[in-house]
């Protein structure tokens, strides 16, 4: 018996020198501190690429070391960032998410993963972004958000091995579940050292436009930041007023990487249009609604564009889809497709699309293009309501009593035409001289680009023109009107203003004639 045991003993004591050679074989090397402070570097910088480039460094350390700072836990913080970073731009998260969990699922369970997964997918997209019917206040199935946002706020404070994850999402709280409080958008006090880059960056983005200077320096600071160009642009709206061009660049560095973003297409687009290149509008609309086909933003955006490069048929095609899906601006919608249809003669058709808009948006414009449309169907008394009312809503709409005008000559009632005619002449009068009051102020203007103020000037130009000759038309039409209800008087009040547009001398002289009762 003794054989066999000592056989035994033999075969056992070979089992774990086998054991022991193969533990041997998968002994880990200490992670090379090089790699893990560089990693470290590029999280605390924050810039999309900056983390991207972070994760392919960690990624072979997280498959051999559980430590928190340089291998499964700092992995999984890293692309945590990394989604709320794709949030910030509205672009697709799905994939980043499931990389996520799949990383959780390998972490202990004291390193709160689920939590950490569970409130980033709280924070919701960008707006600007986002198609209205995906916007969302409250996460799923969180009724009381203010009591969620502060839970949410205790848990994180009471976090410690994930740092810049922790004051990352602490400020995303405060600044998207909640009204950003103080500590959120403010710089820290002076006597403490300053913030990590990133979290620099993301308190800045609570205001873009007050903090603007914030991301300027960030940029300064981390120039592959390039997505800072979208929240720059933000910042810088108010700059329309002054050129505008000086947010392109900065914004057109974002689009160059992120062209994937609707955030980043959508925002070129509103400026692009702002700016009046509505041609290049429509092209960075087409690119959002490419990305988010139902982004009744930006359809509606690019129907107003194809409105005004005089392409009806591409026009009425998006407004039919807004209308069609009943999108939360189609009440624009209707008015943009009468507005087409309309110009196409289509008078049915837009006097029925006018008739729903009427519905969802009483406002003057939509009542002018109303009286409009009635006016031409000679429907006259429907029409002189509506234009009525629109002028009531707005004291500088020359349009509707230059047509409400219009409507009481074909009416035949002379007087109440001459009076709307002569309602017209003053509108228009004080428009061009608000016009020329605005050309005058941008003339004396040098904080303005060249460029932008050469254009505005020519627009004040022309606008100013096209009023002077309203004024003068809408004058003699008074006169005219004057003269058939037999008021000479007033009759030739409005020629005498007539008279000082040139263009309109041999009218003028043709009605003094037959006042006078001259051949």
């Amino acid at each position: 018996m003794q054989a066999p045991r000592k056989a035994l003993q033999l075969v056992v004591a070979a089992a774990v020198a086998l054991l022991l050679i193969g533990c041997a074989a998968r002994t880990v090397k200490p992670p090379d501190p090089g790699v893990v402070g560089r990693a470290e570097r590029l999280v605390a910088q924050g810039c999309h690429d900056c983390l991207l480039e972070a994760r392919e460094l960690l990624e072979p350390l997280a498959a051999t070391s559980p430590d928190p700072g340089t291998g499964l836990t700092r992995l999984f913080e890293v692309q945590l960032l990394l989604v709320l970073r794709r949030k910030e731009l509205a672009m697709d998260v799905d994939l980043e998410m499931e990389r996520a969990r799949t990383l959780a699922a390998r972490l202990p369970a004291h390193a709160g993963a689920d939590r950490y997964l569970e409130l980033v997918e709280a924070i919701p997209p960008d707006r600007a972004g986002t198609p209205n019917p995906d916007r969302r206040m409250f996460p799923p199935g969180i009724q009381d958000l203010q009591r969620y946002a502060g839970d949410a706020l205790t848990w994180l404070e009471s976090q410690e091995i994930l740092p810049l994850l922790n004051g990352y999402l602490t400020t995303a709280v405060q600044c998207t579940l909640v009204p950003p409080r103080p500590d959120a958008t403010e710089a820290p006090p002076t006597d403490q050292p300053p913030p990590p880059p990133l979290l620099a960056f993301r308190r800045a983005l609570c205001n873009p436009l007050r903090n603007r200077p914030a991301l300027e320096q960030y940029l300064s600071a981390v120039p592959r930041a390039v997505e800072t160009g979208l929240f720059l642009a933000r910042g810088g709206m108010a700059t329309l007023a002054t050129g505008g061009s000086r947010i392109l660049p900065p914004l057109e560095g974002t689009y160059a990487r992120f062209a994937d973003s609707p955030a980043v297409t959508y925002e070129l687009a509103t400026i692009t249009q702002a700016l009046g290149d509505c041609r290049r509008a429509v092209g960075h609309y087409s690119e959002t609604l490419s990305l988010r086909p139902r982004h009744d933003d930006a359809r509606l955006g690019r129907t107003i564009c194809w409105s005004h490069l005089n392409e009806p048929l591409e026009a009425i095609a998006d407004a039919t889809v807004l209308i069609e899906a009943r999108a939360t601006n189609y009440g624009d919608a209707f008015y943009w497709r009468a507005w087409n249809r309309h110009r196409l003669a289509e008078l049915d058709l837009a006097r029925a699309d006018i008739e729903r808009a009427k519905t969802l948006r009483y406002a003057s414009h939509v009542l002018t293009l109303a009286g409009i449309i009635e006016h031409d169907q000679a429907e006259l008394d429907i029409a002189r309501s509506d234009l009525a009312t629109a002028t009531q809503l707005d004291g500088t709409n020359c349009t509707a009593r230059w047509y409400l005008g219009v409507v009481e000559y074909r009416a035949e009632r002379w007087l109440d035409s001459a009076g709307a005619f002569a309602e017209s002449a003053g509108c228009y009068a004080a428009s061009a001289s608000s016009g020329e009051a605005q050309r005058a102020v941008m003339l004396g203007r040098d904080d303005l680009e060249e460029e932008f103020r050469t254009r505005q000037i020519a627009a004040f130009d022309a606008a100013v023109q096209e009023d002077r000759n309203q004024e003068s038309a809408s004058a003699l039409n008074a006169a005219l009107n004057y003269a058939r209800a037999g008021d000479r008087v007033k009759a030739t009040e409005y020629l005498d203003r007539a008279a000082a547009d040139a263009r309109r001398s041999e009218k003028v002289e043709e009605l003094r004639r037959i006042l006078a009762g001259r051949p």
